[in-house]
């Protein structure tokens, strides 16, 4: 076999160093790269006194070392003298052999400025030298509009001596530098900074080790961001893409943004980060894409999300689940089939500590796999597929909401003096104690889950969370007995805030909207549908049905939206002393008030009627409940016999009375205070 022939030869430079390199397989050889030398610092800045060495480097055309030489250095000026180690002075140095003082000369009558040359062999390099009076402080400049995509921004940057005279015509050149490349990225010599993606950073420059404070750049945010196609109508088990166009503040369109796609009920629909939406069952929900900070517009200054339009989704077919039900000293939770509407195994609630929970709510996650128990011995997880209750969280209180994603729980323990409102992280069950020291009633995430707004009947006070910006709470003009954030995301709606309304506020500033919404009483209660179309206020005589439509932003801006609101108020047909819990079902057709009386309220936002719908068999007042995806059954716990009444939407009765039997550790009967629906 024939070997390869292996070539070695030896470059030698003028300067007398030499380097060997080596090749096989070719008879032509390996021709070696053109060296170049390179210097640093490349330019310099030096007060008059200031002293610097230079280091020389000699790299290949790929940018590897090959070998140091040994350079000769000149200076254009007798005022800036070079050793031949490569130390430069502003001025003469005692001895260019052993160099120990730099000293200005005295005779300067203007700043001058000099060139140091840098020669090995038949390679040169020059290193431009500015001379002046000791830099003070260092301004940095720009027209502060926020840029669009991949547009430029010039940043301009000023040296004030300690006269504050300005010495920017002899003071060099600076460097500039930002704080996030994903948001702008600049030329570090000239202060041209390119615009990215949206948010903020901060732009600095600095000139002979003096920093200027830093200047905001502003990548333009969102103002719209438009879905396409507007709706979507299938059977469970397809796909449909949805394509964002994504435009700013300026009018231009941007591209590569990290859009968060967010779905009210993702049982029935969920979307991938890519926006391809996947039908899972009968039901409906709607489907947002936001550009959320931190992980889109984002930085220092922005901190708010844009939200897009919302894609309503219907799911074709019907539906099964399975109806939790447990009482306020039960040692149980019995499960219902809504297939058979029979009661299967109960399922054990353990002591905690020795003490059996008393428990004050139930609440199901959005994806239907867990459901929260508020009690006064902490927050119990119930896994759903398993019916097994997890390790207990040492939260005490009252389930007010679940994130949209599931990973955040709120509990308030009402009852604490001072009151205390917990955020648990349900994925480590580790938690929060927010600052707030009044009674948190309500509380309603957004969209994107990351905020959440928090109300107490008690105090005029909105409290805002966010794990990207700080806790703060709002003064409101009175009391708000409960919040909705609408699935869209951009606006909340407060059963209250000012007396005898509905207000409505901008989730991205938390600014209250114009024109508050007029009832004839503060609801206390309230809900939207899943299309964020409607928003439902409920007191003990009327329902509020306020119509939510042209949710836009103002041009060129990204904050606040502002919304259309028309009110159509309907009286039920008997009043309610106390409405218990307000049901919207997953289409939003229909809605319903358990109460204190033996009829269950509802009403049509199709129609705009309301109607009652009797309890039989001695039902004497209903508790709690929930409506199943498909919208066809109704399920609400009852006193009088203590059952679960199913009632039949098609035919709106009260079709069957489902007898549960609830114990205390003592035998007594519990009566069915919490009844929950399984999305499924």
């Amino acid at each position: 076999m024939r070997r390869s022939a292996i070539i070695c030869f030896t470059l030698v430079f003028i300067i007398g160093l030499s380097f060997t390199a080596c090749g096989g397989g070719s008879s032509t050889g390996t021709t070696p790269a053109t060296p170049t030398i390179t210097i640093s610092p490349a330019n310099l800045s030096l007060n008059f006194g200031q002293f610097v060495q230079l280091t020389p480097t000699m790299t290949d055309a790929n940018g590897v070392q090959v070998f140091t030489p040994t350079p000769v250095y000149a200076s254009s000026s007798p005022n800036v003298q070079v050793t031949a180690a490569g130390f430069v002075c502003a001025g003469t140095w005692n001895s260019l052999t052993t160099p120990t003082v730099c000293t200005p000369d005295p005779t300067f009558t203007s700043v001058p400025s000099a060139t140091i040359t840098v020669t090995a062999g038949t390679l040169s390099a020059t290193v431009p030298v500015a001379v002046h009076n000791r830099i003070s402080r260092v301004t940095l400049t720009s027209s502060g509009a926020c840029v669009s995509q991949n547009l430029t921004q010039q940043f301009t940057a000023h040296a004030f001596d300690a006269n504050n005279v300005d010495i920017t015509a002899s003071a060099g050149t600076f460097s500039f530098s930002s704080s996030d490349s994903t948001i702008a990225t600049i030329d570090a010599a000239t202060g041209i900074a390119t615009s990215k993606l949206p948010g903020s950073a901060t732009i600095s420059s600095a000139i002979n080790g003096v920093f200027s404070l830093p200047a905001t750049f502003i990548a333009c945010p969102p103002s719209s961001i438009a879905l396409t196609p507007t709706t979507v109508t299938s059977a469970s088990g397809a796909s449909q893409q949805l394509t964002p166009v994504v435009t700013d503040t300026a009018g231009n369109v941007i591209t590569g943004l990290a859009l968060t796609y967010s779905s009210s009920q993702p049982i029935v629909a969920s979307s991938s980060s890519a926006g391809l939406v996947s039908t899972v069952s009968a039901g409906s929900t709607g489907i947002v894409a936001s550009c959320s900070p931190p992980t889109c517009n984002g930085g220092a200054a922005a901190s708010f999300a844009v939200f897009s339009n919302l894609v309503p989704v219907t799911v074709s077919g019907s539906s099964s689940s399975t109806v939790y039900v447990t009482g306020a000293t039960a040692n149980s939770i019995v499960p219902i089939d809504t297939t058979t509407n029979t009661v299967g195994t109960a399922i054990a609630i353990a002591q905690v500590n020795s003490v059996q929970p008393t428990i004050n709510s139930m609440l199901f996650n959005p994806a239907g796999d867990t459901a929260y128990l508020g009690t006064d011995q902490g927050l119990i997880p119930l896994n759903a597929s398993t019916n097994v209750t997890g390790t207990v969280v040492a939260t005490p209180g009252k389930v007010l909401a679940v994130s949209p994603d599931g990973k955040k729980v709120v509990v308030a323990d009402q009852t604490a003096t001072p009151p205390k409102t917990y955020v648990v992280d349900a994925t480590t069950s580790t938690f929060v104690t927010l600052g707030i020291s009044t009674v948190s009633s309500a509380a309603s995430f957004s969209a994107d889950s990351l905020k959440l707004y928090l109300v107490s009947k008690t105090s005029a006070t909105l409290a805002v969370y966010s794990a990207v910006v700080p806790f703060q709470t709002i003064t409101l003009s009175a009391p708000a007995n409960d919040v909705t954030m609408l699935t869209q995301g951009s606006l909340a709606y407060l059963a209250g805030g000012t007396a005898n309304t509905i207000t409505a506020r901008a989730t991205c500033n938390n600014s209250v909207l114009a024109n508050p919404v007029i009832v004839g009483a503060t609801p206390l209660l309230i809900g939207s549908t899943f299309d964020s179309t409607h928003v439902l206020g409920v007191d003990t005589n009327n329902i509020y049905d306020v119509t939510v439509s042209n949710i836009a932003l103002p041009a060129n801006s990204a904050c606040p939206v502002t919304a259309t609101n028309a009110l159509t108020t309907k009286a039920f047909p008997s009043a309610i002393a106390t409405p218990k819990q307000l049901i919207i079902t997953s289409g939003g057709t229909r809605a319903f008030v358990t109460n204190n009386t033996s009829n269950v309220m509802a009403y049509s936002t199709a129609t705009a009627t309301t109607s009652a719908i009797p309890l039989l068999n001695g039902g004497t007042s209903t508790t709690t409940g929930g409506a199943t995806l498909d919208g066809l059954q109704l399920y609400v716990g009852a006193l009088g016999r203590n059952d679960v009444h199913r009632i039949d939407l098609t035919t709106n009765t009260d079709a069957q009375q489902i007898a549960v039997s609830l114990k205390d550790v003592n035998g007594a009967t519990v009566s069915p205070d919490f009844v929950a629906v399984r999305p499924k």
